[in-house]
């Protein structure tokens, strides 16, 4: 905790020390500690919600900070991707809203340098760390914890969202798009970390496109593909589920496949913190034993 709070202090010191501060914008002084300080930020929050979920009976691989498992423990990576493709879709979608009706934008340095690059990247995590850990996850754990209504989940964390983003003015819309489909994906999946990594990548996407504008073409070509994978992905998964249903190949303790459907029942705890865990025949739940 200390050095979250003064870590980048600490450096901003140094470098006064040694005379290297800048008097303008631009330089490794400044941008230095603010990027230290961006990732420690990121390091507090998710320590933070651990702890707090913990006093309330939740593990953090429940939460949803762990890689999606299948049914044998196994990373589930065709819902990693449909989670990731879902993601991206959804945020093009509110860009291009928010594009056509933004009033006003981020001011970004006049030299994108590479002490600034590196603390858009650093801003960037901290972004896709904070935001979805704090305003995505754990606002909907615990209002979904409290029985708050649905209705009720749904407002609270997108207008949360918004808050942040009202200097986009009437843009903030776009906002409200995305941010509903994360909470939607959110309470589909309970998984954070592709949520995470996709905000993370979107951010510096864009960052790094001001200084080189290949890097968009490069990331358009990555959600090509994501597209075209996510759905053979979906399919091959619904394949194996008819044949793990069919008569005779429903078998609870069969060994699984990528893919494999399981009914629902009771399991190995996939994280090891109980002896079994339920699985709904979709995803892991909080119910142990």
């Amino acid at each position: 905790m200390f050095a979250a709070f003064f870590g980048a202090g600490i450096l901003a010191a140094g470098f006064s020390l040694g005379g290297t501060l800048p008097r303008t914008n631009g330089g490794w002084g400044l941008f230095g500690p603010n990027a230290f300080d961006q990732v420690a930020q990121a390091g507090l929050a998710v320590a933070l919600v651990v702890l707090l979920l913990r006093n309330r009976g939740m593990s953090r691989q429940a939460f949803g900070l762990d890689v999606p498992r299948q049914p044998d423990g196994s990373w589930a990576l065709g819902q990693i991707l449909r989670v990731a493709t879902w993601a991206v879709v959804a945020l093009i979608a509110g860009s291009l809203v928010t594009s056509a009706l933004a009033t006003g934008k981020y001011d970004l340095p006049s030299h994108l340098g590479a002490p600034f690059l590196f603390y858009a990247a650093a801003s960037s995590l901290n972004a896709g760390v904070i935001e979805e850990v704090v305003v995505l996850g754990f606002v909907v754990a615990t209002l979904r914890q409290a029985r708050r209504p649905m209705w009720e989940v749904l407002v609270v964390a997108v207008v949360l969202r918004a808050s942040y983003h009202v200097y986009y003015g009437p843009g903030v819309v776009g906002i409200l798009i995305w941010g509903s489909v994360f909470v939607w994906l959110y309470l589909r999946t309970r998984s954070l970390l592709p949520i995470m990594a996709v905000h993370f990548a979107w951010d510096t996407t864009v960052f790094m496109s001001q200084r080189w504008p290949v890097a968009i073409l490069f990331g358009l070509l990555i959600v090509f593909v994501m597209v075209i994978a996510a759905p053979i992905t979906w399919l091959v998964e619904r394949s194996n589920q008819r044949l793990a249903t069919a008569p005779g190949l429903a078998l609870a303790g069969a060994p699984a496949w990528p893919g494999y459907y399981a009914p629902p029942g009771w399991r190995p705890d996939p994280w090891g913190q109980y002896q079994w865990r339920w699985w709904d025949g979709v995803r892991w739940t909080d119910t142990t034993a």
